[in-house]
């Protein structure tokens, strides 16, 4: 079977093979400072457990293949997280299209003054098979111990020059340096995306004579970074590793024999007329499937189009079970995948697309990156940026649907969380040609949370009562999955946030498999106030809301900040006092706002008789915030959870 890889090749792959010079070291592979080995620490990030002292490659491309000879060297401090100490090094393998040889790994130590080196045996290099395109090479460095150090290179390459591996110049652990030098022959023109604030140490190129190739003239081009902090995991950051530091590279054009062309995929509408004309994409998106004509007959019944999408998403999502892989390819067809009620993300939804399209339902692919594995960057295309397909349904000129049935908490009212804030691209295969169109996928509309507390206060300084929580959109898919994911008694815990004189119980759920109703939780609680006396009783009126610790403490902030959903929280309780106790000091109504009203807080206290009664409502109206932002968001923050957090206090006898 024809593979998306091979597409690429069979445009790329040219009658010339590229003649250079790919064996030579990075560096002096085994050859290690004493000073590196009696490294107690990190000298620029305290309390790391490991440094990477360099990390260099040496990169080679042409009209025809990218070579990389990449050297890496580890070093381990006290407490190290085993996981460093474990290497996996994944390469798409269907048609050779990339390739991994020479791993060479050997662990350093050094003791009583002596250095000991201690070569990974290549006979614990096993390969994997991932899927019919990926493979991975694992192995495990031998002897390690804290204070060591661990280091590997290998070869890859690729058959094809669009695909010039992005250099990540930050980690997850701290960087001493990191540097990539990269040979450009005259065949090959790439445009470059350097990404990241700190700036770099090394920023120059030269003209180089390529070897068997005399009086042929390429540049080498030399890029690096140093002390580079540890990609630093702050609250509300966008997840996926398009957060580090890195150089991406698009190629723009060839040149052979005299002539120059542009790059086959230099462009998002040339990478979605390759999708289109590739089999594991393209011709599947006309598939009849096995009993289909039962289910698009019960489709057509139903009078409006969100009615038959509704359906077919429901039906889709409910027999289709998703094998965790993210892909924008097929790997056995929709065909076999329905059949065997089991594919991937892009299998389940294109089964999606041919039910939608043949039940009258104008319907699109929509090629998209998960904001785990990064963006697509609408100014520099490249397949690397996709990792699944999901269905565009335009119902109106006001009004979109993008669906994933791979995911079972997906309603097909929200764009996918994982897709929220990133660009998709639509794909319109028209007949022998093809259109595309980028589409922000985002969601303005507030996610609400409406929380309803009947309780009474006892003398004792208990309280006791019921609590209702009505879970909307997103925040009824993000509940679902905590609580399927963590279990009842886990769930338990972090609905009382770890605290031990919260006791909850009854715990219940209505309209769960009803993706049309708010997701209902209902409880008992008992809560033992214990800032109290014999006269006086405190209490915080703010239970149960995801708002109860202030995440932005830290005075600086390196990233973004992404709450991923807007929200809207409202939070509505009802306190019986208790017999002899009176309200002797109560919260004012409040209204705090920022600047431009993205984030609004009111707060409304009133008393009645013998009950207090204290209304929240607050509401964010924008899910990103620029680093540059941080410094009014944290002051506002502040403000906020002063405000949450003040107490009512009840005395008693007046």
């Amino acid at each position: 079977m024809k593979r998306t890889l091979t597409f690429i090749i069979a445009l790329l792959l040219l009658s010339r093979i590229c003649e250079a010079q790919t064996d030579r070291s990075t560096s002096a592979f085994g050859t290690v400072d004493t000073a590196d080995l009696q490294l107690s620490g990190c000298s620029f990030e305290k309390d790391a457990k490991a440094m990477i002292l360099f990390d260099k490659a040496d990169v080679y491309a042409c009209a025809d293949s990218v070579v990389m000879m990449r050297h890496k060297r580890i070093k381990l401090f006290k407490d190290y997280d085993k996981d460093i100490t474990a290497i996996t090094l994944t390469y798409h393998s269907y048609h050779n299209f990339e390739t991994v040889s020479s791993i060479e790994a050997q662990t350093i130590s050094i003791e009583n003054n002596k250095i000991t080196i201690v070569k990974l045996d290549p006979k614990l290099i096993y390969t994997e098979v991932i899927d019919k395109s990926e493979k991975k090479m694992v192995f495990v460095f031998p002897e390690v111990k804290p204070g060591c150090i661990i280091e590997y290179r290998y070869k890859w390459k690729t058959i094809s020059p669009a695909n010039f591996p992005t250099w990540f110049f930050q980690n997850t652990i701290p960087t001493r340096y990191s540097e990539l030098d990269a040979t450009m022959s005259a065949q090959v023109d790439y445009k470059t995306l350097n990404k990241g604030t700190q700036p770099l140490v090394l920023d120059t190129n030269e003209v180089v004579s390529l070897k068997r190739k005399e009086g042929k003239a390429g540049r080498k081009y030399y890029w690096a970074k140093s002390n580079l902090h540890s990609l630093v995991m702050e609250p509300f950051i966008t997840p996926g590793k398009m957060n580090f530091q890195y150089m991406f590279f698009q190629l723009h054009s060839l040149s052979m024999e005299g002539t120059t062309q542009q790059a086959p995929f230099d462009s998002w509408q040339k990478i979605a007329g390759g999708m289109v004309r590739d089999e594991d994409f393209g011709l599947q998106l006309n598939k009849e499937l096995s009993k289909e004509d039962t289910i698009i007959k019960l489709a057509q019944q139903f009078n409006t189009n969100d009615e038959k999408i509704a359906y077919l998403f429901t039906t889709v999502k409910r027999n289709m079970k998703w094998n965790n892989v993210d892909r924008w390819y097929t790997d056995d067809g929709v065909k076999k995948a329905w059949s065997k009620k089991t594919g991937n993300s892009t299998e389940i939804n294109l089964i999606l697309y041919n039910l939608l399209t043949r039940s009258g339902v104008k319907a699109y692919p929509m090629a998209v990156c998960t904001r785990d594995n990064g963006t697509i960057n609408p100014s520099y295309a490249s397949f690397s940026l996709i990792n699944k397909v999901v269905i565009y349904v335009p119902a109106d000129s006001n009004k979109i649907y993008v669906l994933d049935a791979s995911d079972k908490y997906n309603v097909y009212k929200n764009v996918p969380a994982e897709l929220l804030n990133t660009y998709g691209m639509v794909i319109y295969p028209m007949g022998g040609w093809v259109t595309s169109n980028m589409v922000f996928l985002k969601s303005d509309a507030p996610a609400q949370q409406v929380i309803s507390i009947n309780a009474q206060i006892k003398p004792d300084s208990k309280i006791t009562g019921t609590a209702e929580t009505n879970y909307y959109s997103y925040n009824r898919a993000n509940y679902q999955l905590l609580y399927d994911k963590l279990g009842e008694s886990k769930y338990i815990d972090m609905l009382r946030g770890d605290d031990n004189k919260l006791k909850i119980s009854d715990l219940s759920f209505e309209n769960s498999t009803i993706d049309t109703l708010p997701l209902v939780q209902k409880l008992n609680f008992d809560l033992q106030l214990s800032a109290s006396d014999d006269n006086y009783i405190y209490f915080d009126p703010n239970l149960f809301s995801s708002l109860k610790t202030n995440p932005f403490l830290s005075e600086q902030r390196f990233s973004d900040i992404d709450l991923g959903t807007c929200n809207a929280l409202y939070v509505t309780g009802y306190y019986k006092l208790p017999q002899g106790y009176k309200v002797d000091v109560l919260p004012k109504n409040t209204l705090l706002h920022m600047d431009d009203n993205s984030i609004r807080v009111k707060r409304l206290v009133g008393v009645d008789s013998d009950t207090v009664e204290i209304n929240y409502t607050i509401v964010f109206k924008r899910s990103l915030f620029s680093v540059n932002e941080y410094a009014s968001l944290r002051d506002f923050y502040k403000k906020m959870y002063e405000l949450l957090n003040e107490p009512v206090v009840l005395k008693k006898g007046l």
